[in-house]
């Protein structure tokens, strides 16, 4: 327990229950009723999930619906967001939020209203959020010379951050020390100092959260020397 006195000089003596106490200690017990509201943070559905990482795919002029289902809570504040901009309703954006359920309304959508959706929950002992991981710039196809190096890259996005994971032909390569990955900040490199025919293959990158999966391939096909060159080659040597 702690209280401030108006003046510095002034002395202050604790009491209780009339009698003046010195040197005690208090211990304060605090009971709660059973039917208190539940205070956790906001959790979604896996399943909920699942389903809201699938993508809407519209044609112009279509509308666009979106929709989450939670656990009721009170003081539970629902927002929905574009490309990380705020959602308002209003023109072609409707937003309908139930006690177990939030939608998203996008009226007679154009090609400018692609984007990332995502939506908010959040109460006074936390919040969540909900956002699929997406392919931001996928893989490209590489045909470097045998011998050469290969540097492979994409920009990948989501929250909480995916765990990304490289397959060549559908194995897993992410442990091989024949291949240095990297994940800065979404943007997953894999570099191969030197490649060989066995390099060539289908590469393809996999990004899992707890809200969905993406995933983007790419071919690497290692050229090797053709016949002329090698006859070149031969002729250069028998020379020297």
């Amino acid at each position: 327990m702690s209280c401030k006195l108006s003046s510095d000089s002034t002395q202050g003596v604790w009491s209780k229950d009339g009698e003046q106490v010195q040197n005690a200690v208090f211990i304060c017990s605090c009971h709660f009723p059973s039917n208190r509201p539940k205070s956790d943070v906001p959790e979604l559905d896996p399943d909920e999930l699942h389903r809201f990482s699938k993508p809407v795919i519209v044609k112009a002029g279509q509308n666009a619906s979106f929709k989450m289902t939670f656990a009721p809570q009170d003081s539970l504040e629902i927002r929905w967001f574009k490309d990380g901009v705020g959602l308002q309703e209003g023109g072609g954006v409707k937003i309908q939020k139930e006690p177990s359920h939030s939608r998203l309304l996008m009226k007679e959508c154009l090609r400018s209203d692609s984007g990332e959706i995502k939506i908010l929950l959040k109460n006074p002992f936390g919040s969540v959020e909900a956002i699929p991981p997406s392919i931001l710039v996928p893989l490209k196809v590489h045909t470097p010379p045998k011998g050469y190096q290969c540097y492979m890259t994409c920009a990948i996005r989501g929250c909480p951050a995916p765990h990304v994971s490289w397959y060549l032909d559908g194995i897993c390569i992410s442990g091989d020390k024949h291949y240095y990955i990297t994940n800065a900040h979404g943007v997953c490199s894999m570099y191969i100092l030197r490649v060989s025919t066995s390099d060539s293959g289908e590469y393809k990158v996999v990004a899992v959260n707890s809200h969905g999966k993406a995933e983007c391939s790419t071919k690497l096909r290692v050229k090797g020397m053709d016949s002329q060159s090698i006859n070149q080659s031969i002729l250069f040597m028998q020379r020297f």
